[in-house]
């Protein structure tokens, strides 16, 4: 299949649940499942512009690495759990001042 689409768009949009669904229908039996062409060409996907589409896959691939490569996202995760306990501290040790 040709098109002038992002690739890697296209493969995150095709692992959708939508997209799973849909290609579950065409999906043709035997000891491996295929997927036949045509039935990949009536998947309907929404298609965002092609810098949209760069956009996404930008966002989808740094959240892919952060949950997935544990050399960037265990900081990440460190860091932010430290703003969240900063968050909390300051919010139980802020009291209200009573006035005299």
């Amino acid at each position: 299949m040709k098109h002038k689409q992002n690739p890697k768009f296209l493969s995150y949009v095709l692992s959708t649940t939508d997209a799973q669904k849909q290609k579950g229908k065409g999906k043709v039996k035997s000891k491996v499942v295929h997927s036949s062409v045509p039935a990949i060409s009536e998947i309907t996907i929404p298609l965002p512009t092609l810098e949209e589409q760069e956009r996404i896959v930008k966002i989808l691939d740094r959240f892919d690495s952060l949950c997935n490569d544990i050399s960037s996202g265990l900081p990440a995760e460190i860091e932010a759990r430290k703003k969240q306990y900063e968050y909390y501290r300051d919010k139980l040790l802020t009291f209200k001042r009573k006035e005299v």
